[in-house]
C-alpha cells in the first residue's frame, strides 16, 4: 500500500513547526509499524505541503500509472480558533465546487452503464481545531471547522460520484476526524493514534 499525506498549516505558520506537519509525521510512524510494534505494514509513505495541484491525481484514470501510485491518502488541516485555514484550502474549496458541476454533468451521460463500479483509492480527511478551552471548543466548533467541512463535502460531491469512462469509481472520499489538537493528545482514546490504526486495519 502507498500513502500520501497532505498537510496544511495555519495560517502565516512555519510549515515544518506546524501541528499540521507533526501529525503528519505520527501518521507516517503509525503506518510504519503495525498496532504492536511488528512488521512494517507501508515503507511507501510520502509528506507534502497541501497546494492547489495536491489533487491533480483525483483527475487521473484508474489505469493511469501516475494515480495508481497511491492507494491511500490523507489530508490533515489546521483550522484556527475563528475558523481561519491557509488560503489553500479556501481556493481548493472554489477550484472543487467548480469542477463537481463539470463531474455531475458527466456522471449523467454515464448514468445508463450497467458496469459495476470499483474504488482505486481512498481519501481521508482530518481537521485539526485549534480552540484553547473546552467552552470554546463547544461552542465554536461550527465555525472552527466551518471551511474543512466545505473540502470533505467538495471531495465526496466530486470524487464518490467520479467514475471513468468504463464506469469505474476512481477514488472514495471516507473518513472524517475532527479533533482539538489544544485540548486533547493524539493518544487519547478515540483519538488521532485510534482513528489511523482504525483506517489502517480496514484497508490492509
Amino acid at each position: 500500500m502507498n500513502v500520501l499525506v497532505l498537510y496544511s498549516p495555519l495560517p502565516d505558520e512555519r510549515p515544518e513547526s506546524s501541528a499540521a506537519y507533526e501529525y503528519s509525521k505520527r501518521l507516517s510512524n503509525i503506518f510504519h509499524q503495525n498496532g504492536d510494534g511488528g512488521e512494517i505494514l507501508c515503507k511507501d509513505i510520502a509528506i507534502h505541503r497541501l497546494s492547489m495541484d495536491s489533487l491533480n491525481f483525483t483527475n487521473k484514470k484508474s489505469n493511469d500509472y501516475e494515480a495508481s501510485q497511491f492507494l491511500r491518502v490523507f489530508i490533515i488541516l489546521s483550522c484556527s480558533a475563528d475558523g481561519s485555514v491557509d488560503r489553500t484550502v479556501r481556493k481548493l474549496v472554489r477550484s472543487l465546487k467548480n469542477d463537481a458541476k463539470t463531474e455531475k454533468m458527466r456522471e449523467n451521460s454515464l448514468e445508463d452503464q450497467s458496469v459495476s463500479p470499483k474504488t482505486m483509492g481512498r481519501i481521508a480527511i482530518v481537521l485539526l481545531g485549534h480552540a484553547r478551552c473546552d467552552n470554546s471548543a463547544q461552542q465554536m466548533k461550527d465555525t472552527i471547522f466551518n471551511i474543512g467541512r466545505k473540502l470533505y463535502q467538495c471531495l465526496l460531491q466530486k470524487l464518490n460520484s467520479s467514475k471513468t469512462d468504463s464506469g469505474e469509481k476512481n477514488w472514495h472520499i471516507e473518513d472524517r476526524l475532527e479533533t482539538q489538537v489544544e485540548l486533547e493528545g493524539p493518544d487519547t482514546p478515540d483519538g488521532f493514534d485510534e482513528w489511523v490504526k482504525k483506517s489502517m486495519l480496514r484497508h490492509q
